[in-house]
């Protein structure tokens, strides 16, 4: 069975964040640049234009030593959970779910690089995101269809008729 979703371009760029985040956790990727949302709450919380920029530093520097404890709790045993793998991870291959959601979430981007170049006329192949991603779980690559702005219009005078 396959199922098809309909995103604005906000939507499908909120889901390829939370994808990305989905697949570095797993991998035990985790800081505050790479757990965006946490940045983000932290941010509207605290900091709110220039308001309380020491405490969010301090609260920001928190955040970062408890995702380092979830790290070593995740990771319990293995050269993962000790200080020397502070910065280390997991990568591509370890994890299919992982991998999988990495797929997902550059595929997205792959299709957004595609539009970008049609749009501007620009056929530079050197980009990461200008060819698929490399495949290594066990499920297909995402396809992703993007819908004109005038296909959309067509398709609402067809379904008013």
């Amino acid at each position: 069975m396959k199922y098809t979703i309909e995103l604005t371009g906000k939507q499908m760029r909120l889901m390829a964040k939370a994808l990305e985040q989905h697949s570095r956790i797993i991998c035990g990727h985790m800081n505050i640049h790479t757990v965006p949302a946490i940045d983000h709450t932290l941010n509207r919380v605290q900091y709110k234009e220039g308001e309380n920029w020491d405490k969010y530093m301090e609260n920001r520097q928190k955040v970062e030593e408890l995702l380092f404890e979830i790290k070593k709790c995740m990771f319990d045993g293995t050269d993962m959970g000790t200080d020397e793998w502070k910065h280390g991870n997991h990568g591509i291959g370890w994890d299919n779910e992982a991998d999988m959601a990495y797929e997902m979430y550059k595929m997205i981007l792959h299709t957004f690089e595609n539009e970008r170049q049609s749009k501007e006329g620009d056929e530079y192949q050197g980009n990461v995101h200008s060819t698929p991603p490399l495949h290594n779980s066990d499920q297909p690559l995402i396809k992703v269809n993007v819908k004109s702005d005038r296909e959309l219009k067509l398709e609402r005078i067809v379904k008013d008729d």
